[in-house]
């Protein structure tokens, strides 16, 4: 199977039609599809677009949608609206789901204003609960795909944390977790906010038979912080993908893939297209 990968199209619907057509995923006479590795929504404006889009590829059974940190986000919001919580507050005064682009997301996927939302919280919840990106898309996202040769994910697969495994404590010591494939929810939701090149360059958790493709992290950590090339952000930040060796082994294949283009910067997408055969995969 030919597979045209994404990661982090973050509701930047255009930029990422103009990737997969410049990449032949429309005109490709050979089944092909889809794999989105999380963050589908949020930052961008084309929320509308992106949901139309990849709910008619899940329909056709062309996408492979690998659930992320901002999915989580967006259910975490709602829940929080619904209990009547107030957001958390970032030390510049802006509340984090708008810092995060997940608010922005709610109001289209609702077709509300912010004023309407400070007389109707309710209604906004049960709007993007009733929208086919929370009924359809995000039911149908895994944890993870894998097929013979690669394992798709979000930002790394699960690791035992010795010191700070959650995503609201930095991490610091971590090793191998040879169970990863029936790693707990709240492992995996912790994965999805890891560093995939940190991890797998940096901290030697790789794979001994596998590459780990994935997102969550801009390419430019990698390629500044591995390879000592350009910088992490700025001007000359190089945000193409990473590939990220094993260490000590460099004939033995690629410790990790990262695809983030970090987008609202960069102002492009990444996009791999690998052909390798089916296995499995476990839904988030």
């Amino acid at each position: 199977m030919k597979y045209y990968v994404l990661a982090d199209p973050h509701g930047f619907y255009d930029i990422m039609i103009k990737t997969l057509t410049e990449k032949g995923f429309f005109t490709d006479p050979d089944p092909c599809k889809l794999v989105v590795c999380g963050d589908l929504m949020d930052r961008g404006e084309g929320t509308l677009e992106m949901q139309r889009f990849m709910t008619e590829l899940l329909a056709e059974g062309r996408l492979i949608y690998v659930r992320g940190n901002h999915e989580d986000l967006m259910e975490q919001m709602l829940w929080q609206i619904e209990e009547g919580q107030e957001f958390r507050i970032l030390s510049d005064g802006t509340p984090v789901p708008v810092h995060n682009g997940t608010w922005q997301t709610a109001l289209r996927l609702a077709g509300m204003t912010e004023a309407e939302t400070k007389r109707e919280r309710d209604l906004l919840v049960r709007l993007v609960r009733e929208s086919d990106y929370y009924t359809t898309l995000m039911p149908a996202a895994l944890d993870y795909f894998e097929t013979e040769h690669y394992v798709f994910t979000h930002g790394y697969i699960p690791c035992h944390a010795i010191q700070g495994s959650t995503k609201y404590m930095p991490y610091k010591d971590f090793y191998f977790n040879a169970n990863w494939r029936e790693a707990s929810e709240e492992d995996w939701e912790n994965a999805r906010w890891y560093n995939g090149m940190e991890f797998a360059c940096q901290r030697n958790l790789y794979l001994r038979d596998k590459t780990v493709v994935c997102g969550h992290y801009h390419c430019s950590y990698g390629h500044a912080n591995v390879e000592g090339e350009g910088a992490e952000r700025g001007p000359r930040a190089i945000y193409t993908p990473f590939y990220g060796q094993r260490p000590h082994d460099p004939d033995a294949p690629l410790a990790v893939i990262g695809l983030d283009a970090c987008t609202v910067v960069s102002g492009f997408m990444n996009c791999l297209v690998l052909e390798d055969g089916d296995l499995t995969s476990k839904q988030g």
